[in-house]
């Protein structure tokens, strides 16, 4: 009687198919024991069919200082002085610090940038090196902050900019 309970038990024991059915052993040790052959560096862009779902992504371009226009980056304000190009800036002159991506050791010093949020565009000098800012974002003086739109009270806004050389 025991042993008919027991066979019972298990003849209605439901056991999951991903239990039964086991993956073939060649595949599993491949998986698991091939290395990477190579790098591949994080993304850092989108596409613009994407931008949509990243807001603060950086779109159609190189994340050097080579070209590029970036959408919907973080703006904010700064004071200047003796930038990382070595030329000294004020709060009335038109020019930025970029990101160090777009930044890129000092390969954007001297480049133009134009900026646009909605139907304001400003034309700034690539000057500083902005360590906080986040990839494609821009740090500038507060004349040019006020010019595009910015307000203290909002701390910063969302524009797009693109090397003009």
């Amino acid at each position: 009687m025991f042993s008919t309970l027991i066979y019972s038990f298990l003849y209605f024991l439901p056991i999951s198919p991903i239990l039964t059915i086991a993956a073939p052993q060649t595949e599993i040790s491949t998986i698991a024991t091939t290395a990477p052959t190579s790098t591949i560096p994080p993304v850092t862009e989108t596409t613009s069919a994407t931008t949509a779902s990243s807001a603060t992504t950086a779109t159609d371009s190189t994340t050097q200082a080579s070209g590029g226009s970036f959408s919907n980056v973080k703006v904010t304000n700064y004071s200047p002085g003796t930038g990382s190009c070595g030329s000294t800036s004020t709060e009335s002159d038109m020019v930025v610090a970029l990101s160090s991506n777009q930044f890129a050791n000092k390969a954007s010093c001297g480049k133009t940038i134009t900026i646009t949020n909605g139907n304001i565009v400003k034309q700034a000098t690539v000057v500083d090196l902005c360590p906080g800012c986040p990839d494609g974002g821009l740090d500038v003086p507060k004349q040019l902050y006020t010019d595009l739109g910015g307000t203290d009270a909002a701390g910063s806004f969302l524009a797009s900019w693109k090397f003009d050389n």
